[in-house]
């Protein structure tokens, strides 16, 4: 079976929180978050699906300004990495942002994750900030943007 991706629905919550605590450990979303995520982000919530089932999911969400959306989780299953699902997954989001009318696009990536920086780069974010501490001490980020307009 290839890689699909499409809108999460309840019944993947479970599968998301499992490749979210894999990729996350003690920072990762509980499964409350996610759960509220259905009902706020809509199809800015999606999942890539394969033989096994859910193997992928991003989570994005408008901002307080409205042409703004935020990326703010994306995760792959280890096994299922290096397949350009993350990259399958980002794509679908810009397409879904842009059916919105957002004009930008935002997220954060750790400093270290140089695969996830190529990545973004190639679809064409930049860099628009760094924060030392954006998820407090010993947490920093370099915050990118996608300009839509």
């Amino acid at each position: 079976m290839a890689t699909t991706i499409r809108a999460a629905a309840p019944a993947d919550l479970g599968r998301v929180v499992q490749i979210e605590q894999a990729a996350f450990g003690a920072t990762a979303f509980p499964y409350s978050v996610f759960r509220r995520h259905l009902d706020l982000s809509g199809k800015l919530f999606a999942v890539a699906e394969d033989t096994p089932g859910v193997v992928g999911f991003l989570l994005a969400a408008r901002s307080v300004s409205p042409e703004v959306v935020w990326f703010l989780d994306l995760a792959v299953e280890r096994s299922f990495r290096n397949r350009r699902i993350g990259r399958g997954l980002l794509s679908h989001a810009v397409t879904q942002c842009r059916s919105l009318g957002v004009s930008r696009i935002r997220g954060t990536v750790k400093p270290d994750n140089i695969p996830s920086q190529r990545v973004l780069h190639a679809l064409g974010f930049a860099e628009i900030a760094y924060d030392p501490a954006y998820f407090g001490t010993g947490y920093p980020r370099r915050i990118v943007e996608l300009d839509l307009r």
